[in-house]
């Protein structure tokens, strides 16, 4: 009996915690959220949708620098995300032209990889190269979006000479992630499920041999 409950339970441990090892999550300090600019550039809208682009006094569209931080008010969907852009003026920019950071300070995160090409071009999210901007071989990186070793480009985060973090994209060949492959973890937690899945068949085949002598 107490083995069934240990096989049981180590089954319900290595399905449970299987989300737990392959997902992280990026906690932010205390303050109020708001978001950084990641884009060369991007326009704020009236509505939640590229149809009708915020006018500033010339009659021209609004345009959001790189690395610019507006404060979030808040995000209606997946796609776009509602921001103060003065005393005055709130929109909707593309959320995927942004990121979230917090207003008191920039947070550095942990980074999670590095350089391995002997230097790589940062470019820009529309994947234009950012002029004089290269990392060299061992440069640490955030993969602020994960690691896909099938996308041509990946998005990272790193801190500039001056201290402050930059974001961009870099070529996915250049940079190598830290730790051990989702597909690793994957692969241990299923070789141990079947090895604990056979040790039952194997207890319960005795226990029925027991049972009929």
């Amino acid at each position: 009996m107490k083995i069934k409950i240990f096989i049981l339970l180590t089954l319900f441990l290595c399905f449970c915690l299987t989300p737990c090892l392959l997902t992280s999550e990026y906690v932010s300090g205390e303050g109020k959220t708001q978001v950084q600019v990641i884009a060369s550039q991007c326009y704020i809208f009236e509505e939640p949708s590229f149809d009708k682009a915020v006018l500033d006094e010339n009659n021209e569209k609004l345009v959001l620098k790189h690395g610019e931080k507006y404060e979030l008010l808040n995000q209606e969907s997946e796609e776009f995300v509602y921001i103060k852009y003065n005393e005055e003026i709130n929109g909707y920019v593309y959320s995927h032209y942004v990121t979230t950071n917090v207003l008191e300070q920039d947070v550095y995160p942990v980074f999670n990889a590095s350089v391995v090409a002997q230097e790589t071009q940062v470019f820009d999210l529309d994947e234009n190269p950012i002029d004089g901007l290269k990392l060299l071989n061992g440069k640490e990186v955030y993969l602020y979006e994960g690691f896909h070793k099938k996308e041509p480009m990946t998005p990272i985060c790193f801190v500039g000479e001056d201290g402050r973090l930059v974001y961009g994209l870099v070529k996915t060949t250049d940079i190598s992630p830290y730790g051990v492959n989702a597909g690793v973890i994957t692969g241990l937690v299923v070789a141990a499920s079947c090895v604990t899945i056979i040790l039952l068949l194997v207890f319960m085949k005795k226990s029925k041999k027991i049972k009929k002598t």
